[in-house]
């Protein structure tokens, strides 16, 4: 063996060639084989004993690596059949010090190659997979086109909140619960030029602060007792390049309120257990159905983060502000049920009367939730007064009654205009034959005869 090739097969590099997947054959200048490992054993079925110390083309007719050694220059993906495996092989000419001292052939197993490049075709079509279940699990659904009200109570926040859309400014939503401010955000997003990304939403005040910290940012492999050992995406490195919705802004700790400022000045993420910054680049949008100012004087908000949102600061009017949309509201969740139920419904008159008197303290979903409980007790599909829930029921009656007040109504006239009403609502819901009319005058606990006479003096 000569010396270069000697020093070069050194007891720790055979031992480590031994381990590898490819065949290894290595020849000195002269094509004489001085080593082969296991793999290319088992790929050729030749022993040591077979072809070690031999010349090359002896033993393997056909061989390249002595044409390597005469050209000085290596052949790599050459395809060779080595015993019964197909492969590819690099023949590859050793120089040490500008001197050929020698050449190595590795042959690599083409079923293996294939396996191993199926198995990264199908890694690669499962990553556009999650890619794509992310991108719809972070995906804004509503428009401004689906939004009831934007020709009317909500004429003007509408407005206001295309022109943020067509910015990058952070938005800050004011409005009660219930008011659709997710809706509204969502909207912004998807009439923005970050639609094509993210939209990642999060309650801030459902997550106790060190989940939310966690959640928001993201932390490195073994960061605390308990962590993924892979680590965790926060949120806002998931949204990268779309938008995140902080609801409850509020509701977050002082000194996350403090990390947060950080990333909105420096677009800037530090995760969990990491000391190298992650550069992002989200639009932040917020919402509180707090008086944020008083918090701030209250030094529970901090000002500084306060003034960093509120850019533009986008009230949010609540439902009894906007008493011309309950009607299209009714409609628009009638609707949904009848598409869940297959069968039209109606409101009557007087139910909807009972609507547009209530105040709605739940907003929209208060109003979403009554309409889809009516439209399940309703029997015959037409929403009457006793299908809506009593406490609305209840409340509409005192309300009435203030407003007769605010009329001027004497006793008598209330008294008759309330008498009038529930006649009416027992010949809605019974019939106006005979036999309704007896049952009528039963449950009121009055005689047949008096009740026409109330017919006929409210002309019902």
């Amino acid at each position: 063996m000569s010396s270069p090739i000697k020093r070069l097969l050194g007891s720790n590099v055979r031992r480590i060639l031994d381990f590898l997947n490819d065949g290894i054959i290595i020849t000195d200048e002269k094509a004489i084989v001085h080593y082969i490992n296991s793999a290319y054993t088992l790929y050729s079925g030749l022993e040591f004993e077979d072809i070690v110390n031999k010349y090359l083309p002896e033993v393997r007719p056909g061989a390249m690596l002595p044409k390597v050694l005469e050209d000085h220059k290596p052949i790599r993906n050459f395809p060779r059949k080595v015993g019964k495996v197909e492969s590819y092989c690099d023949f590859i000419p050793i120089i040490i010090e500008g001197k050929l001292v020698g050449g190595i052939a590795i042959v690599k197993d083409v079923v293996r190659i294939k396996d191993l490049l199926q198995r990264l075709e199908e890694s690669k079509e499962k990553i556009v997979q999650l890619d794509n279940r992310v991108k719809d699990s972070f995906k804004a659904k509503f428009t401004f086109s689906s939004i009831v009200g934007r020709e009317g109570g909500l004429k003007n926040t509408i407005t206001m909140c295309y022109k943020a859309a067509q910015t990058d400014s952070p938005v800050l939503l004011l409005g009660e619960s219930g008011t659709g401010k997710e809706v509204l955000a969502q909207s912004i997003h998807n009439a923005s030029k970050r639609k094509e990304y993210p939209f990642v939403d999060i309650n801030c005040g459902a997550l106790p602060e060190n989940l939310l910290e966690s959640e928001l940012f993201g932390y490195e492999a073994g960061a605390f007792t308990g962590a993924r050992k892979n680590g965790k995406l926060g949120l806002f490195e998931i949204a990268n390049g779309g938008t995140i919705f902080l609801d409850e802004i509020t509701e977050m700790p002082i000194n996350l309120q403090t990390k947060l400022l950080r990333v909105l000045q420096e677009q800037r993420i530090l995760k969990i257990g990491s000391e190298k910054a992650l550069e992002i680049n989200v639009r932040v949008i917020a919402a509180t159905n707090k008086n944020v100012l008083e918090l701030v004087k209250e030094k529970s908000f901090r000002e500084d983060l306060y003034f960093r949102l509120a850019v533009f600061v986008i009230s949010i009017p609540a439902l009894r502000e906007r008493k011309e949309d309950i009607t299209l509201l009714v409609q628009k969740f009638i609707e949904e049920q009848q598409r869940k139920q297959k069968h039209v419904i109606f409101v009557n008159s007087d139910a909807m009367h009972i609507l547009k008197y209530y105040d709605w303290p739940g907003n929209i979903r208060e109003i979403k939730n009554i309409i889809e409980y009516a439209c399940n007790v309703t029997e015959d599909y037409t929403i009457k007064p006793e299908d809506i829930p009593q406490n609305i029921l209840k409340f509409s009656s005192v309300k009435r009654l203030v407003e007769q007040k605010r009329n001027n109504m004497t006793l008598a006239q209330i008294v008759g205009d309330v008498e009038k009403k529930i006649i009416r609502d027992y010949l809605t819901l019974y019939g106006n034959d005979v036999p309704a009319k007896k049952r009528i005058a039963q449950e009121l606990n009055i005689s047949i005869a008096t009740l026409y006479n109330k017919i006929k003096r409210y002309s019902l």
